[in-house]
């Protein structure tokens, strides 16, 4: 790209290009969770040259909605939107590219596909248990406050999350490495997939759960469900 992007976060880097996660996951840069430093300080810490990286930036064809001009209820009901128009579709992408490649490590595959679907509806259903905190009138919100258990389940399985879609793609890659043609899309589809959870894990570690735990923070302990 011809615009400097190393003072931006990785974040709006993601945001703003169509390949950073690729060249990012290539240089060994974790983009899932440290997603407020900057492109400098992140190449930095893991000794690449930036402006190189900068140059295999290629701009996104479209300019993205920040995050932070949304209402987290909105947040909220876009995810639960790219679930059902992007993830899914994706898992089911996955599946279907399996059942072309012929090796027993495609089965592999397809359990942890199994458990990351899970690990989503999961996911999911305690997301929609917060809902009502987050619409609620500001007179009633006192008592509708998420409780802090139900938040930091939240926030743990996007840290599990992650480490099953990175080990996926790691099994889709080693497939691709047949050299077939199905092989070789499946490892496509694999990335699509994790990029696609990437986007929800992004938009909900930055902009939703620091939200929820403000809230769940003011919950009283004495209705804590301990």
């Amino acid at each position: 790209m011809t615009s400097q992007l190393r003072d931006r976060s990785i974040s709006a880097v993601i945001a703003n290009t169509s390949n950073a996660e690729d060249v990012l996951e290539e240089c060994g840069i974790d983009y899932w969770f440290d997603c407020n430093r900057t492109l400098a300080a992140a190449c930095a810490a893991a000794h690449i040259d930036v402006a190189a990286l900068e140059e295999r930036l290629l701009p996104s064809a479209s300019v993205a909605t920040q995050p932070a001009d949304k209402s987290i209820s909105i947040l909220i009901d876009e995810l639960n939107s790219h679930l059902r128009t992007s993830i899914r579709p994706a898992i089911l992408g996955v599946r279907k590219a399996a059942a072309s490649v012929s090796d027993a490590r495609t089965n592999d595959l397809l359990t942890m596909v199994g458990e990351i679907e899970a690990m989503i509806s999961i996911h999911f259903e305690l997301l929609r248990r917060v809902m009502p905190a987050v619409t609620s009138d500001t007179t009633v919100r006192e008592h509708t406050n998420p409780e802090q258990r139900v938040v930091r389940d939240l926030a743990l399985q996007h840290a599990l999350l992650a480490l099953r879609v990175k080990k996926a793609v790691d099994l889709a890659s080693q497939l691709a490495r047949k050299g077939t043609a199905e092989a070789i899309a499946l490892a496509g589809i694999a990335r699509q997939l994790a990029k696609e959870i990437h986007h929800h894990i992004r938009i909900s570690y930055q902009m939703v759960m620091p939200y929820l735990f403000a809230m769940a923070s003011r919950r009283s302990h004495e209705v804590e469900p301990w």
